[in-house]
């Protein structure tokens, strides 16, 4: 989680998920398969406020 310095009044959280799919292509002229890694990046903002209701909600 990376402190957002450019609003000091009001800090978010970024949250930066990474997610690895992975596609398998066959090609049938030369009988083998080709892994092909693509990463998705999902950025999620959250408030200060919306951070302290999950943070106490996930520790009960």
């Amino acid at each position: 989680m990376f402190l957002n310095k450019r609003f000091p009044l009001f800090p978010t959280y970024e949250v930066y998920i990474t997610i690895e799919v992975i596609f398998f292509q066959e090609k049938k002229s030369n009988f083998y398969k080709k892994k092909e890694k693509e990463k998705v990046v999902i950025t999620i903002t959250f408030s200060y406020e919306i951070f302290i209701v999950l943070f106490f909600a996930f520790l009960k």
